[in-house]
This record gives structure tokens, C-alpha cells and sequence, in this order.
């Protein structure tokens, strides 16, 4: 599932989760490499806790045809276009409201993020 919430509407400004990791001072202070796991770390649990919101109002054959539709991305990348291909027009259909789903689970996950990195910085001699 693409997680990232480049598509707008009025009331759902785009958000970049790389962005929003970076405007972090503790992440963007980190060396490339720890940067890269924390975005690998960060839109795995990000991609989980849509998924599983997402997925709590799905049927069994809605949740085996997005998978179909996903992996079919996955294999032709060249589909998507700025984050919206037809997972994304299928998820328009199925999930009304899944972007603002999506938002408020990277903004909940950011804030935990936040207050980790804080912690641990804070806490250093």
C-alpha cells in the first residue's frame, strides 16, 4: 500500500513522510544510513496501522482484490502516477475517507516518533 499522501483535497493538504521525519531536528540529525532505517522502520508501522484500520471494514474478497491490485503496482510501477494509481482509485471506491485515515495515522505516528527521538536525545550526557 502507498502510505504516502501525495494527493490533495480541500481539507486534506499532501504530506510527505520523509519530509515530516526530516523536520524532525533529533531524525534529521541522524547519519544517512540510521535516517534510511528509521524511514524503512517508520513506513513499515505506518503502512501496518493503515492497513489494519483500512482492512477492520473490508470483506475477504475486498482485502484478496486490493492485494491483487497492490502486488499488480508493485510489478508495473510505471501505473502510478505521484503516488496515485489504481490502488488508490480503488481504495477512492472502497474506503471512503482513506486518506484522511492515512494523515491521521502519519500524524499520530510522527508525534510518538517525535516524542521518542526527544527522549532519547534529551536524555544524552
Amino acid at each position: 500500500m502507498d502510505t504516502t499522501t501525495h494527493a490533495t483535497t480541500a481539507d486534506t493538504p499532501a504530506l510527505d513522510p520523509v519530509q515530516a521525519l526530516r523536520s524532525i531536528p533529533a531524525a534529521a540529525a541522524l547519519a544517512d544510513p540510521a535516517f534510511a532505517d528509521l524511514v524503512k522502520s517508520f513506513l513499515a508501522e505506518l503502512e501496518l496501522r493503515v492497513g489494519e484500520q483500512l482492512g477492520a471494514g473490508l470483506t475477504d474478497a475486498q482485502l484478496e482484490e486490493f492485494e491483487a491490485i497492490c502486488d499488480y503496482e508493485a510489478a508495473h510501477p510505471e501505473s502510478l502516477d505521484n503516488g496515485n494509481g489504481p490502488a488508490a482509485a480503488w481504495l477512492e471506491a472502497n474506503c471512503p475517507g482513506f486518506r484522511q485515515t492515512t494523515r491521521k495515522a502519519l500524524e499520530d505516528l510522527l508525534a510518538q516518533t517525535r516524542a521518542l527521538l526527544d527522549s532519547r536525545t534529551s536524555t544524552r550526557p
